[in-house]
C-alpha cells in the first residue's frame, strides 16, 4: 500500500505554523489500540480523531486493516494524543456486591464523603457503573486510572455485607409490600437492602451503616418476625430528616443478587 509522503511544510500547514524549530521537529509514530478501543473507533472513529486533531494540533489517522493509529506532530501532541487515548479506553474492573451496590446508591450525591464522589474528585476519573453487571469502566489518564482503582479497593475495605433472617417464605405480594415499607429505615441508615426470597434481608453498606440498620432490622423482627412487621416499620421513628440521606431497597433480580 503507497504511503502518501508528508513534507514538512504540507504537515504544518494542517497542524499550525509555528516556526522553522518546530518543523524540523515534526515526527510520524505508529500508536497500537487494543481490540476495545478499535471498536470505539470503529463504530464512532470521525469524531473521536476530529476530537483528537483539533485538541492536539496534530494530524491522526486510523489504520483499521492494522488496529493502529498513525500520528503525525511534534513529541509534544503525539504524548498528549497516547494520554487522550488512555482517557477513551476506559478499563473494565469487575467490584464485589457491597462496592457495587453503595457506588450505585451514591451516584447522585455531591458530598465529599459519598462513595462515587470522592473516588472521582480525588482521582479526576470518570467512573461508570454498569447497571446490568457488577463491574465499572474508569476513564482517564493512566496514572489516574491507578488512584481510582487504588479508592476502590479502599471503599471495598470500608464496605460489608449482612442478612438478617426471615424464616417465613415470602409470596410476591408480600415482597412488594415489604420493599416499600424498608424503604424509610434503609434512608435513615444510608444503606441498600436487597430482599432475597431464600435468605432474607440482605443489607450492604459502609460497615458502621451496616452495623446499625442491622441491629434495628433484627429488633423489629424480634416479636414476631414478618407478623407486624410492616406496621411496626411504619410507625418507628424517622431518624434522619436530611435532603443528602440515600436509601435503596432493591428486588430480587438485581445484579447485586449474583453469586458471581
Amino acid at each position: 500500500m503507497h504511503t502518501p509522503f508528508w513534507s514538512p511544510w504540507s504537515i504544518q500547514s494542517q497542524i499550525g505554523y509555528q516556526g522553522y524549530a518546530d518543523v524540523v521537529a515534526v515526527i510520524t509514530e505508529e500508536v497500537p489500540l487494543d481490540e476495545e478501543l478499535c471498536g470505539s473507533l470503529r463504530r464512532r472513529g470521525r469524531r473521536h480523531l476530529r476530537d483528537l486533531r483539533e485538541a492536539t494540533q496534530s494530524i491522526v489517522q486510523f489504520d483499521r486493516a492494522r488496529g493502529c493509529l498513525s500520528v503525525t506532530g511534534t513529541e509534544s501532541s503525539i504524548s498528549e494524543v497516547k494520554q487522550r487515548l488512555a482517557s477513551l479506553g476506559g478499563p473494565r474492573r469487575n467490584v464485589g456486591a457491597p462496592v457495587w451496590a453503595e457506588l450505585m446508591r451514591t451516584r447522585t450525591l455531591q458530598r465529599d464523603d459519598a462513595a462515587l464522589a470522592r473516588i472521582q474528585g480525588e482521582s479526576g476519573c470518570r467512573v461508570h457503573i454498569e447497571r446490568q453487571q457488577r463491574e465499572v469502566r474508569i476513564f482517564g489518564p493512566l496514572h489516574s486510572v491507578a488512584i481510582a482503582e487504588s479508592l476502590l479497593k479502599d471503599l471495598e475495605e470500608r464496605c460489608c455485607e449482612d442478612v438478617v433472617l426471615v424464616w417465613e417464605a415470602l409470596d410476591t405480594e408480600t415482597e412488594e409490600t415489604l420493599q416499600a415499607s424498608l424503604e424509610p429505615l434503609a434512608m435513615d441508615h444510608n444503606v441498600t437492602l436487597c430482599i432475597d426470597k431464600t435468605l432474607g434481608v440482605r443489607i450492604f453498606g459502609i460497615k458502621a451503616a451496616v452495623k446499625a440498620a442491622s441491629n434495628e432490622l433484627k429488633e423489629l423482627l424480634e416479636p414476631q418476625g414478618l407478623l407486624g412487621l410492616e406496621d411496626r416499620l411504619r410507625g418507628r421513628d424517622i431518624l434522619i430528616t436530611s435532603e443528602e440521606r440515600m436509601g435503596v431497597v432493591l428486588a430480587h433480580g438485581s445484579p447485586v443478587m449474583a453469586t458471581t
